[in-house]
């Protein structure tokens, strides 16, 4: 081979392995990522369900009009450096807005009763009881009577985060998903520690259809709880209430223990022996004060261990801009140190918005405050959807979000509990701050 060619050819891979180097090194930016966005009709009943309209924003490039992939389902690609990323959505008049990064989370998801909607609903259903009787595809009704070969005294049952209790309870109707459930019974501790003596389980019901259940809780039959369990709780725990329960592996929420004011470092409750716990059993505990709250889940009743929750808006508000025939609102305040983010949300008379923005996107743009985007100039957008210009705020709310999961799932957890369970060793915990 000629010298010069023996050199060019030297030249000419040399540059390629460097340009595949470029491509390999980890710390370069991906060159695109797919998002996508799960979008349900509300959080009680998780039905996949697609907006009236929606867009997509690529960084902070321009926004263009998206289609769903299927119902409920919103995909696009991001190639922003930073992995930023907007959706928006209208449904039943409400702006529902989302902001992320795809590092945090590729699998964002918004609920769409949040707003006027709920109000709408609400109004045209009249009671809980009309909307029971309404057909839920893919949701059935289990009932049945319960009767006891002793006197039980009050007791409650539970079917998922449902529950009921009556001196004694004698009958129960639930609405679940199709699937398979537990059913929990138990006596109602309701003195001035709250401590449950018993439980009777039946688990993995298997609802397909409207389905007629009747118990017979015998007492050999019945779980009897054991004392020694206790939940160490660190930080100031002033004025901070505590429940602990234990949460089954399909999903049912039977109370052990609730205390008004958490009693001291250890919080004492009955637990379930061993030999009755299975596979996807948990504790939850659930701690309280004013606006904060906050969940977790163990795997077992020995070494359960959390701090209070912490953490409070000081300067959160809602001020708005007017441009053209339109005004925009502006949330400003969101400054609170690491966590996951927030939902923030403001209405205006006919005129409800709501936003979920990572922590991760307002660091990747170093913003404390959120404009909600002029969308107008989009195909498909409709005068009527916009907030008039001088229009006045009168309801302005925020949560936020921390956590050892990922943003979609305290979402997830915060507006669809039932549906969307912790997992043992998960914690989600929330700050609300509500401005009139």
């Amino acid at each position: 081979m000629p010298r010069s060619r023996t050199l060019a050819l030297i030249i000419t891979l040399s540059c390629a392995l460097l340009v595949l180097s470029a491509c390999s090194d980890s710390s370069s930016p991906p060159t695109s990522e797919t998002v996508t966005l799960h979008v349900f009709a509300e959080g009680s009943l998780p039905i996949p369900t697609s907006a009236d309209w929606a867009a997509f924003q690529d960084g902070d490039g321009a926004w263009t009009v998206l289609a769903p992939a299927a119902a409920g389902v919103y995909t696009a690609t991001v190639t922003d450096a930073q992995g930023r990323f907007g959706f928006a959505l209208y449904a039943n008049g409400d702006l529902h807005l989302q902001h992320g990064t795809v590092a945090e989370c590729a699998d964002p998801v918004t609920y769409l009763d949040t707003g006027l909607s709920r109000a709408k609903r609400s109004m045209d259903m009249g009671s809980m009881d009309k909307r029971a009787m309404i057909p839920i595809p893919g949701y059935y009704g289990i009932h049945g009577s319960i009767g006891y070969d002793f006197t039980p005294g009050e007791s409650m049952v539970a079917m998922g985060r449902s529950s009921s209790s009556s001196t004694p309870i004698a009958s129960y109707w639930f609405t679940v998903k199709a699937g398979l459930h537990d059913l929990v019974i138990s006596d109602n501790g309701w003195g001035e520690t709250r401590l449950m003596n018993w439980l009777y389980m039946e688990r993995g019901l298997d609802v397909q259809s409207e389905t007629t259940h009747n118990v017979s809780v015998a007492a050999a039959q019945r779980i009897m709880l054991e004392d020694g369990a206790s939940l160490q709780v660190t930080g100031d725990a002033t004025n901070t209430t505590v429940t602990i329960g234990l949460l089954t592996a399909n999903g049912t929420y039977a109370m052990l223990a609730g205390y008004d004011v958490v009693p001291g470092a250890a919080t004492a409750f009955r637990s379930v022996p061993a030999a009755a716990m299975v596979s996807g059993d948990r504790y939850e505990v659930e701690l309280g004060r004013g606006s904060l709250r906050k969940w977790a889940c163990f795997g077992s009743a020995t070494g359960m261990t959390t701090s209070v929750p912490s953490g409070d808006f000081l300067t959160f508000s809602v001020a708005a801009v007017d441009a053209g025939s339109a005004r925009y609102p502006i949330f400003s305040g969101l400054s609170m140190s690491g966590g996951k983010g927030y939902f923030i949300y403001c209405g205006a008379g006919l005129y409800f918005t709501d936003a979920v923005i990572s922590s991760g996107w307002l660091a990747a743009n170093t913003a404390t405050t959120y404009q909600v985007p002029n969308l107008t100039s989009l195909a498909g957008w409709q005068a009527g959807w916009s907030l008039p210009s001088g229009t006045a705020i009168t309801d302005q709310d925020a949560v936020f979000f921390n956590g050892n999961v990922a943003l979609p799932n305290c979402v997830r957890h915060h507006f669809s509990e039932p549906n969307a369970p912790l997992a043992a060793g998960e914690w989600v915990s929330t700050a609300w701050r509500s401005r009139p």
